[in-house]
């Protein structure tokens, strides 16, 4: 006896590679997003050039490798720079070097395209690529070959970072009578106190003489011993200070006898003329040569000084004025030069001013590391590792000067079980370090930051993989999964992780570990989608992406997409650069395919680049296929045979659209391919759907429920399994599978 039966799946899940499977997911998505009208698989899918405008491939008829693209956003969205890092061939021989360029507001516009940076040193195949840095209006650019390059958002230019070493010295002339010196026709300036109660200053045989108190370095009182030292420092356009430089010599004097009495009734040391020596008890200003001229960048120059060390060095403190103490080499802030070309500096105030005690030598070093791979802005600070040379370590900058690193602002991981630090990630209110085989946090205290262990044996390689998405947590391809870090450490919640790959288990295995480091990653809120893409079975590039829908919770695959890194912009779109470019040996007429590219609901895969009688145009290529194919179905009778009569699709019309299907019988891979059926109602025969129509040259509808039948051969069958393969438009929102049953079983494989 026969029993007619009939299963429906109306919410399509997404992968499941475990067996058993769960309930309504699949065995493969390839190339589907989802809709977010009705929840349903749609294969409006496809990528389209960068700048549609563009007549060859773009941007701006770039033919090479692209490795790496990173999208910054600006002053609030107003300014967004795509940058990506391109291959610099010479002459056809791969030089190993890369060049980074920009194309920043409109993208159409040429004029908005820049080249920066020829010569960046490329790592090889297995060493972690570029990391694009934000830090207020700048952008860091690292990757662990070159000194790191920041880039203005305000100018759009770049440069090195940091300071090779410290400045160098002053160089104060004496304070004795020396005829040598320039005087005030020659450059020394003379400084004028007229509103000062009067009292001014004068030019006398080459050198600047002041007279009040407030005014002036030594000690005016008869013999007095005076001493100071000097030290300068560079200010970067980024609002850091470079390491101090080393103190000045000494320049000491003696203060002489004078027959001026200092007792004056106007209270100020007054010559009654213009003749050197007539008068000696004075304060002096003293004239710098050889302020240095810092590099690229430099924006001003600060000068730091000593009290007068003389006093305190013969002991002779009763000399001193009230409210003047002697200290031996602390240093004080006296002035700062805002520009960096003046070369010389005429130092002329009081020690009663100098209030600011100047940096330590220890708050600012030279550059630390000379190549860093990874880096992050956390708490105003730039933190970033040590590059290959110094995988265990992790500086961190002095606040808001990304350029600046105290000789103590480090973390050692070399002693911690979890091997080198392989990316840095802002999440909440701490710092997440990735390590080989372990994540650690580092947390902001009221004393500075500690660092303390998350978790063991979790790490990742694939540094550009982690992603922050909202509303959800941290993302990131690990060495035997994807993970998900979630939670926060305020609000008496904890961070946790979890693996949430295991639905697509078989596909994560076949990744090649060896070379994962190339793998990318990026979310777009607009798609809410998490798009991961992998070197898969061997290959040394991207080949398959694998999609996390959030708005689903579910996976998908997408292949044919030529990803080899991915970047979201501003609007949410996803922008890539082409794995592959230009092939070595190219010869004309031989086509490929190059530059930016931007997945969109375009139903073509891309564009390639066609040398035809000399002349190149960009090609629109056919659409990528879409493939789902619905897990093993044994309509909860495993032990029975059943008989399948029909296939029912449930999708939204599409105009005139024909689909087959492919339907499996007892895992066996070789299908049978029924006739394809029209995606629209019977009674609307001619309809034409919206998306498929000219606007104002035909009538569209939009898209309606649809139930379309599909015949199976009457075969006996355990367990059952259908695909849909096709380049047309499809949402599928769910199928049904009607069937026979009997009372015989199954045993061993075979029908009793």
């Amino acid at each position: 006896m026969k029993t007619r039966r009939k299963t429906e799946v109306v919410f399509l899940k997404g992968i499941d590679q475990k067996i058993p499977p769960a309930e309504q997911t699949a065995q493969k998505i390839v190339n589907f997003t989802v809709d977010p009208r009705t929840g349903g698989w749609d294969s409006r899918i496809g990528y389209e050039k960068f700048q549609t405008s563009a007549p060859l491939y773009g941007p701006f008829n770039n033919d090479t490798e692209i490795f790496s693209t990173y999208a910054w956003q600006t002053q609030n969205g107003a300014i967004q720079f795509y940058l990506y890092e391109k291959f610099v061939p010479s002459l056809g021989v791969d030089t190993g070097l890369n060049q980074l360029c920009s194309v920043w507001g409109n993208p159409a516009v040429e004029t908005n395209f820049r080249e920066w940076f020829t010569g960046l040193i490329r790592g090889g195949t297995d060493q972690p690529g570029v990391n694009y840095v934000p830090y207020g209006r700048f952008l860091i650019v690292m990757n662990g070959q070159n000194r790191p390059i920041r880039i203005d958002s305000r100018t759009g230019e770049g440069l090195q970072m940091g300071w090779s070493d410290r400045p160098s010295a002053l160089d104060p002339w004496a304070v004795d009578q020396d005829d040598s010196k320039p005087s005030s026709s020659t450059g020394m300036p003379i400084l004028d106190y007229g509103s000062i109660q009067g009292v001014g200053g004068i030019a006398s045989s080459g050198k600047l003489e002041l007279y009040a108190n407030s005014y002036g370095l030594g000690y005016p009182k008869s013999t007095s011993e005076n001493s100071y030292r000097w030290k300068v420092s560079f200010i970067s356009d980024s609002g850091s200070e470079s390491p101090m430089s080393a103190a000045s010599d000494a320049l000491s004097w003696t203060t002489s006898d004078s027959a001026v009495d200092p007792t004056n009734a106007t209270g100020w040391y007054i010559a009654p003329t213009n003749i050197p020596g007539e008068f000696d008890d004075r304060r002096q200003a003293v004239f710098l040569e050889g302020l240095p001229v810092g590099p690229v960048g430099t924006v001003a120059r600060r000068i730091y000084r000593t009290r007068n060390l003389g006093e305190f060095e013969t002991g002779d403190a009763a000399n001193y004025d009230a409210g003047i103490i002697g200290d031996h080499e602390v240093y004080y802030y006296v002035g700062q030069v805002n520009n960096n070309y003046e070369t010389n500096y005429v130092d002329y105030t009081a020690d009663t001013s100098l209030v600011t005690n100047a940096p330590l030598d220890s708050d600012s070093i030279p550059w630390p590391t000379p190549s860093p791979s990874y880096g992050a802005s956390f708490y105003s600070r730039l933190f970033m590792d040590g590059g290959p040379g110094d995988q265990f370590r992790i500086y961190y900058s002095n606040p808001n000067q990304p350029e600046s690193f105290g000789a103590l602002s480090y973390f050692d991981y070399g002693s911690r079980e979890g091997g080198a630090v392989t990316g840095l990630h802002v999440y909440n209110s701490q710092l997440l370090v990735f390590r080989e085989r372990a994540i650690d946090v580092i947390r902001p205290t009221s004393m500075g930051f500690i660092t303390v262990p998350f978790v063991q044996g979790i790490g990742t390689q694939a540094h550009d993989t982690i992603t922050t998405i909202p509303n959800l947590g941290v993302v990131f391809l690990g060495n035997d999964g994807i993970y998900l870090i979630a939670g926060t450490n305020e609000g008496g919640s904890s961070l946790n992780i979890e693996r949430i790959s295991d639905p697509i288990l078989g596909t994560i295995e076949r990744i090649n570990k060896s070379l994962i480091s190339r793998s990318c990653a990026a979310y777009s809120s607009t798609w809410e989608e998490w798009h991961c893409y992998v070197p898969l079975d061997g290959n040394d590039k991207p080949n398959l992406g694998i999609v996390l829908h959030t708005n689903k919770v579910a996976w998908s695959t997408r292949e044919g997409f030529p990803v080899g890194c991915l970047t979201t912009d501003l609007e949410g779109n996803m922008v890539f650069g082409n794995k592959d470019g230009k092939p070595d040996g190219w010869v004309s007429p031989q086509d490929y395919e190059a530059g930016l590219f931007v997945i969109s609901k375009k139903r073509i895969g891309g564009y390639t680049y066609a040398d035809v009688g000399g002349e190149g145009t960009a090609v629109v290529k056919a659409p990528l296929t879409s493939t789902y194919k619905t897990s093993w179905m044994d309509f909860g009778y495993p032990a029975q045979k059943k008989y399948v009569k029909y296939v029912y699709l449930y999708v939204m019309t599409e105009g005139d659209n024909t689909i087959p299907i492919t339907y499996f019988k007892d895992y066996s891979t070789t299908g049978t391919t029924t006739v394809g059926r029209k995606l629209q109602r019977p009674e609307f025969p001619d309809q034409v759907v919206y998306d498929t129509a000219v606007w104002d040259s035909a009538a569209w509808t939009e898209g309606m429920l649809t139930e379309i039948r599909y015949p199976v051969a009457n075969e006996a069958v355990s367990h059952f399994a259908f695909e849909i393969s096709t380049t047309e438009d499809i949402i599928l929102l769910g199928y049904a599978v009607e069937y026979e049953t009997t009372n015989l079983q199954t045993a061993k494989g075979k029908m009793s």
